[in-house]
């Protein structure tokens, strides 16, 4: 009877082979994810930047990226679009995305999510008073404090900025979400001027105070320009109106609060202009003050008829915007 020979080193058993695949097949998958993995690395790489210029030359302070925006929404052409009207290009354009970022529209995105315009709000606040105070300085040196408060808070205030937004369509360039898009967010006061303000901020951290300083000169030229220090009534739009239904022997106008909106530190109101109980106007701003301010312009402005009812006269006397005439 034959002996059985023994395996020779060369030839390999069905179990070794089954395991042979399996390695090979595992080394394949290894390499073909790893080559993936490369290429995701250097799309990220390539797309989402890693610093953000600081404003202090020279200096750079490291941020969370920004996502490229939609290209329906905010392309590079549009973005030369509203460079072309501010009559400035930015160095760096994720400074203007930023600044036309909505929180609505940042808190959808996957992570890692955009940086809003909130925090360019306060900035470009800040910044705007500051350069605004220092022209009216300048223009007026011997005006005491309480007029250039006045003339400044006119110049600043909701329904000036609110102008100035709307002459550049700054509406039109705003990343939000669909909840923002349904409810007409872009035609929104409040949403508009916090644009503006962030837009402030964008130039300043971009090309430092001189071309903020520049920027906010050719925008509110004419809103100097118009500034009489002899007569600053025609800046209070609620004491204009006061004076004028006064004049008519009416009662003086009263404001009541239709709707508060949006977080406690960038709160909206809305409210409702209200004379012998009926309702001449509505206004919306970021506070009391300026959204009562609003409201007193649109009765000035618009509601002559409402006035003439109110008086029971045939024939009133038309009531002008206080920017026009003397009150």
């Amino acid at each position: 009877m034959a002996e059985p020979r023994p395996a020779s080193s060369s030839e390999s058993s069905p179990r070794e082979d089954r395991a042979d695949d399996r390695t090979e097949k595992k080394r394949a998958s290894s390499g073909s994810e790893s080559g993936f993995l490369r290429s995701v690395r250097q799309l990220l790489t390539s797309v989402l930047p890693a610093q953000l210029p600081d404003a202090r030359a020279g200096s750079v302070r490291e941020t969370r990226p920004l996502s490229p925006p939609p290209a329906a929404t905010l392309t590079a052409d549009r973005l030369r679009e509203l460079e072309s009207k501010i009559n400035y290009r930015f160095r760096d354009q994720r400074l203007l995305i930023r600044a036309l970022t909505h929180r609505s529209f940042a808190n959808e995105q996957p992570l890692p999510r955009p940086l809003h315009n909130e925090a360019f709000e306060f900035l470009g606040d800040a910044v705007l008073e500051f350069l605004i105070s220092t022209w009216l300085l300048e223009r007026f040196p011997t005006l005491s404090e309480g007029p250039l408060s006045k003339m400044r808070a006119y110049t600043v205030s909701a329904v000036n900025l609110h102008h100035l937004a709307q002459r550049l369509g700054i509406g039109h360039y705003l990343l939000l979400n669909r909840g923002e898009e349904k409810t007409g967010g872009r035609e929104k006061v409040a949403l508009q001027v916090d644009a503006y303000e962030a837009l402030i901020a964008a130039v300043y951290l971009d090309g430092g105070v001189e071309a903020a300083n520049r920027f906010i000169r050719r925008e509110f030229g004419p809103t100097i320009d118009e500034i009489d220090p002899a007569d600053l009534t025609p800046m209070d739009y609620k004491t204009a109106l006061q004076e004028r239904l006064q004049s008519l022997g009416l009662p003086t106008p009263r404001y009541e609060i239709l709707e508060r909106q949006g977080p406690d530190h960038r709160r909206v109101f809305q409210v409702a202009l209200i004379v012998q109980g009926h309702q001449l106007a509505t206004g919306e701003g970021t506070s009391l003050k300026t959204a009562h301010q609003a409201a007193a312009k649109f009765a000035i402005t618009n509601l002559e008829e409402g006035l003439r009812t109110l008086v029971n006269r045939e024939t009133l006397p038309r009531l002008e915007d206080p920017t026009s005439t003397q009150l």
